[in-house]
């Protein structure tokens, strides 16, 4: 049995829904909410090119489960997307769930609307612009349209002006433009302040206020503003922010001139161990991630701790799966005693067990020191789940035992997680900081990646992984955010997995870094200052080239760089638990 949670839906609209199998034998499929039950269907043997069964009804929750019994192994892939009408307002949403070959639902929910709204005409600007930005493709920057209604938009009137220009407009394309000439004329005009206000209204998000590194940007695909914000939310998103705005939106976080990021990787000693689970299907194996050992475990906890409160760091981040969940409660107490100027920790994150579903959300918990106590805000759930190739030499490496899962019936080791389609966000009183697990954050172009939905949005984000393989790609999406979306990233991984990778030839793979948006000097242009990347050892590609220049690896380096400008490569130390990295920001 599996079960989905589909979220968004409103009372007072429709549920419908559409199930195809080819399935052998027969297999159930339900959905039902906490006030109604909306359908059970037995399917047996049938044509995808027809559905098996299909129907509609009105919808009376907030939240309904999806339940599919007797299907064997099930792997399942998720795909939910806004069903939009001719303006660009969202209508319904719709949620496939796709088993193989043998077995499709379809279920669209209609008549979703926001809880209430949005009132003033920034806000209706802002959402027209979240809803239609990226179904339009001009530039902006040379627009007749926009350029003429920027240009005669009065600050002093805004809000009267685009009513008078609104209703003299008779498409969507030019809506989207005078929103979007409205929004830049109000981020022109806003007063530099010294915090973030934000407005919650329906389902969109607001803050006013700069970013953090108030770099321009100069590309058609970056973000245009720079004092105003939004984001779209879904009911899940906006019960957390809820949460998070009552306990952060008072917090100040930055410290004066730069923010002190921890990034934890553990010692040379650590060890993370993959274990296989239960088959679960279309030649997949369900895997879990076994932490360290508790001694291992809490020295790591209260050494990296030590560091980053040693050398004032604001926030400390832990890799993923490097927690235990019955050792929260110990990290608690660490935290509870370490003095300096930490006020935000993410634990890692641990395997948290859902009963219904008899599965596992690879779940991040996330704490802050309200006034010197330690308190639990909303956590990050994992989206896209660690995926990797079945073979000998993996099997081996893992202690997968081939008895039980023959190399010859299993192609893939799979993460078997929850998949939910939400993001975490942190409002903090100076900064928004975002949170992402691993392979969540490895494709800005996918519009299902988390941080496509809300990098504009956010000035920091904290990446945790638990990554064996080349992680020259997540510099790489770094680097994307700095250069397009005035956004910092700080990554950590377990040095763990770095280590199991030196014997093999791969010394590419990054412990930890942080890179952010900086203009430095004799730059012309937007570019990006990072801090520093650590390495187990030397890279063998700058060793050798030093070696041909006959020089030593430290002078040979800066020549090397594959990425931004400024990132320098250090060779990480068995004594080393964490890293602190100073991202510099204009003091305000």
């Amino acid at each position: 049995m599996k079960t989905f949670t589909l979220t968004g839906t409103e009372p007072g609209g429709t549920v419908g829904w559409q199930i195809f199998s080819t399935g052998k034998g027969h297999v159930d499929v339900s959905l039902r909410g906490d006030n109604q039950f909306y359908f059970y269907e037995r399917l047996r043997e049938g044509g995808m090119g027809m559905p098996a069964a299909q129907g509609a009804r009105p919808c009376t929750d907030r939240t309904l489960t999806l339940t599919v019994e007797n299907f064997g192994e099930l792997n399942v892939n998720v795909v939910s997307s806004d069903i939009l009408n001719g303006s660009g307002k969202p209508v319904g949403r719709s949620f496939r769930y796709i088993c193989g070959d043998s077995l499709r639902v379809d279920i669209t929910a209609w008549g979703i609307m926001s809880p209430t709204e949005p009132t003033t005409t920034l806000q209706r600007c802002f959402y027209t612009y979240l809803t239609l930005k990226d179904k339009y493709l001009f530039n902006y920057l040379s627009d007749p349209d926009v350029n003429r209604w920027y240009k005669a938009a009065q600050p002093s009137d805004l809000g009267r002006w685009y009513e008078q220009e609104q209703a003299k407009l008779s498409s969507e394309l030019d809506e989207f433009k005078l929103a979007l000439a409205f929004l830049l004329r109000y981020d022109s005009a806003c007063q530099q302040g010294s915090g973030l206000r934000y407005r919650l209204s329906g389902d969109l998000l607001m803050a006013e206020g700069a970013k953090v590194w108030g770099e321009p940007k100069i590309t058609v695909a970056s973000c245009p503003f720079r004092n105003i914000r939004g984001v779209r939310l879904n009911e899940t998103e906006r019960a957390a922010v809820k949460k998070n705005l009552e306990m952060l939106s008072g917090m100040r976080i930055l410290g004066d001139g730069s923010l002190q990021v921890g990034a934890a990787h553990g010692s040379m000693l650590s060890h993370l161990q993959l274990k296989a689970t239960r088959p679960l299907g279309f030649e997949n194996i369900g895997l879990y991630v076994a932490s360290d050992s508790l001694t291992v475990e809490q020295k790591n906890i209260s050494e990296a701790v030590s560091t980053a409160a040693g050398k004032n760091a604001q926030i400390l981040i832990f890799p993923e799966l490097s927690i235990n969940k019955n050792t929260l409660a110990y990290l608690k107490s660490v935290l509870a005693a370490s003095g300096g100027g930490l006020k935000l920790v993410v634990g890692g994150s641990y395997y948290h067990y859902d009963r219904n579903s008899t599965a596992y959300y690879n779940r991040a918990p996330i704490f802050v020191n309200r006034g010197g106590s330690w308190q639990e805000a909303a956590p990050y759930n994992k989206m896209i789940p660690f995926s990797m190739g079945y073979k000998k030499d993996v099997a081996e490496q893992y202690r997968i035992d081939t008895r039980q899962y023959p190399l010859e019936r299993y192609k893939t080791l799979s993460e078997d997680i929850i998949m939910e389609d939400s993001v975490t966000i942190l409002p903090f009183a100076d900064c928004v900081v975002g949170v992402a697990i691993c392979r969540d954050v490895l494709d800005l172009l996918d519009s299902h990646n988390p941080l496509h939905k809300y990098c504009d949005f956010v000035d920091v984000m904290l990446v945790i992984s638990d990554n064996p393989g080349d992680s020259n790609m997540f510099v790489g999406t770094a680097e994307c955010l700095a250069r397009w979306h005035n956004c910092a990233t700080v990554y950590t991984n377990a040095v763990s997995e770095a280590k199991s990778q030196v014997p093999t030839g791969d010394p590419y793979l990054e412990i930890s870094f942080g890179l952010y948006p900086f203009k430095g000097k004799n730059v012309s242009s937007s570019t990006s200052v990072s801090g520093v990347i650590s390495y187990l050892k030397s890279p063998f590609w700058i060793i050798k080239a030093a070696e041909a220049a006959e020089e030593t690896p430290g002078e040979e380096q800066e020549d090397q760089i594959l990425y931004s400008k400024g990132i320098k490569y250090e060779e990480i130390k068995e004594q080393d638990y964490c890293k602190v990295y100073a991202l510099e920001y204009p003091k305000k």
